[in-house]
């Protein structure tokens, strides 16, 4: 060492010989790699000093601290207070993140202790850089070791910056990789109304990891919804965004009590009302859900609507899948893709798909779909039903299977598997027949519904098509009705079909297992009755069972009386001169 000690001045100059020599201050249990200092005798205090434009090591040699070290331009130690503070400290690396003393300045008590670094940065990690906290508190325990609270600026798509404090930032061991990392824990409330995506507020646990760049976002969401028809209400999500994101994606949320939630079209139990949910709860548990969309949900803002639904469907443009759309400004909702109902037939199915068209504001949807409806019958007799319609609605407008709607609906009654050759059979002949790809004795399309409160029940509002009946396509739009309704005794549907003048026609009633036909061909009922009673039943091996019949005329003439009604009061009102 050379040293230069003035008595006089009472200061000494301390310097190494050689440059790989460091300094140690035992008791704070640091050292650095400064090898030059300046020795104040009546201050009490030595300072170090880098070379000009450099810096040097200061590293803890506390057992625990894993040799915990950061760069310092210089330093002064207290010999009276045994004080180390170190300057113009750019940053210090703590796991694999960085911290940014506020000014620069460091100090290191005894026993290796850095004091509480206030008004700090935090970068997380220090190569990758995803995420950066201001107004941090830290308190550095060593190298693998931290707590610490900071802001952190959260963008969205909007790039509109919302500050969330978090007051939980540790380290912690990653399942993924096994390695240390940085973590940072935040918890939400309505206070700060986040909007985590446009128009979606959110409330709850908000995580980062220094290991990704998405955040997330575990606790509650909930739409900026304005329209007072539409329950806004909290929805349980769990994602990891970024800045870039697009959507929200939730599958059968649940709301704050732990109530099961849903995003589409709802019968009340309670009021025979239906009801548009947007996340919420059913109000009762015995509401039947006609519509679920489950999969993402975003706000347009080009269209100016709240979308929710099938992932594929909405951002791949898939052909199919359930998607719900509800514009605020107008109350206008839209659903598409399958439909429910709510039905339970028993061994006879019912499969349906299209379109939905609702109004909050005056709470009166149109169902516009396509039916395919599964049943025994003897061949014989449908081949005779068949014909009879076919030959009766010979004048009938023929059914439209080129337009786009059709298209769409016809989708989500076939597999993926089958849709190919179905479509290559649809170009060849124009029509289509019961088939492996769509099993059903009868499918109809183009049938508009609407929604009758007291009777429960559903019904066609105009003419629609038949497609086919078993093996034979009919393809004609026919002036018939329909009729599908809930009953304490059980779900029931009604189904008339002309077949020439009024007093040609077939009509089926089933309810409760029981299909009841009759026609206005007196061949047709012989051929019924004719079938002995056992040959038109049929059971299953869990109890259920399905039976057809010979109906009743007066059911027949009782059900078109009170279809015509309902469609004369669904009429709008003539408009007055």
């Amino acid at each position: 060492v050379n040293a230069n000690i003035d008595f006089d001045t009472r200061i000494g100059n301390f310097k190494s010989n050689t440059d790989d020599i460091s300094t140690t201050f035992p008791y704070n249990e640091y050292s650095t790699s400064i090898n030059e200092f300046k020795w104040e005798m009546d201050k009490k205090r030595m300072t170090f000093k880098a070379p000009e434009g450099s810096t040097a090591d200061f590293t803890s040699i506390a057992k625990d601290q894993d040799s915990l070290t950061f760069q310092g331009g210089n330093a002064t130690y207290d010999m009276v207070n045994y004080i180390l503070k170190v300057n113009k400290v750019p940053n210090i690396d703590v796991v694999d993140s960085r911290i940014i003393p506020d000014s620069g300045k460091v100090v290191i008590e005894a026993g290796a202790k850095m004091r509480t670094l206030f008004k700090a940065k935090l970068i997380m990690d220090s190569i990758n850089e995803y995420h950066r906290f201001d107004s941090v508190t830290a308190n550095i325990y060593g190298k693998k070791n931290l707590k610490a609270s900071g802001i952190y600026s959260y963008i969205n798509k909007t790039e509109k910056k919302q500050k969330i404090f978090f007051d939980d930032i540790g380290a912690y061991k990653d399942t993924a990789d096994s390695k240390l990392h940085v973590y940072a824990k935040a918890k939400v409330d309505t206070s700060l109304k986040l909007q985590i995506l446009p128009k979606i507020f959110y409330k709850g646990n908000v995580n980062i990891s220094s290991a990704r760049e998405p955040v997330q976002f575990k606790g509650y969401a909930k739409l900026d919804i304005k329209n007072p028809k539409v329950k806004a209400e909290w929805f349980s999500i769990n994602n990891v965004l970024t800045k870039d994101s697009n959507y929200i994606y939730y599958k059968d949320p649940e709301n704050e009590a732990h109530r099961d939630m849903t995003a589409g079209l709802v019968f009340d139990a309670d009021s025979s009302d239906l009801y548009a949910s947007f996340f919420n709860a059913k109000k009762s548990e015995r509401d039947k859900s006609l519509f679920v969309a489950n999969g993402l949900v975003y706000y347009d803002d080009t269209t100016k609507q709240f979308i929710a639904g099938d992932e594929n469907k909405i951002v791949n443009d898939a052909p199919r899948g359930n998607v719900l759309k509800y514009n605020d400004k107008t109350g206008q909702v839209i659903a598409e893709g399958k439909m429910n109902m709510g039905f339970n037939y028993g061994m006879v199915q019912m499969q349906s798909a299209g379109t939905v068209t609702y109004d909050v504001n005056k709470q009166d949807p149109v169902f516009e779909l396509a039916l395919g409806i599964k049943f025994d019958m003897d061949d014989d007799l449908l081949a005779f039903m068949s014909q009879s319609v076919l030959k009766g609605n010979g004048d009938g407008d023929n059914a439209d299977y080129t337009s786009e709607e059709f298209q769409k609906v016809i989708t989500e009654f076939l597999s993926p598997k089958d849709e190919k050759s179905f479509r290559e059979g649809m170009n060849k002949s124009g029509n289509f027949v019961s088939s492996d790809a769509l099993p059903y004795t009868i499918f109809l399309s183009n049938v508009k519904l609407k929604w009758d409160k007291t009777t429960k029940a559903f019904y066609n509002i105009e003419p629609f098509s038949v497609a086919f009946i078993n093996k034979q396509s009919i393809a004609t739009v026919v002036d018939g009705y329909i009729e599908m309704g809930f009953k304490r005794s059980g779900d029931y549907f009604n189904l008339y079909f002309p077949a020439g003048d009024e007093d040609y026609y077939f009509f089926m009633n089933y309810a409760a297992g029981n299909m009841q036909i009759v026609a206005g061909e007196k061949e047709f009922n012989q051929k019924l009755i004719d079938i002995k009673p056992e040959k038109r039943k049929f059971d299953t091996k869990d109890g259920k069972t399905y039976m057809y019949n010979p109906g009743s005329e007066n059911k027949k003439n009782t059900f078109i009386n009170r279809i015509k009604f309902l469609q004369s009061e669904a009429k709008p009102a003539p408009k007055k001169k």
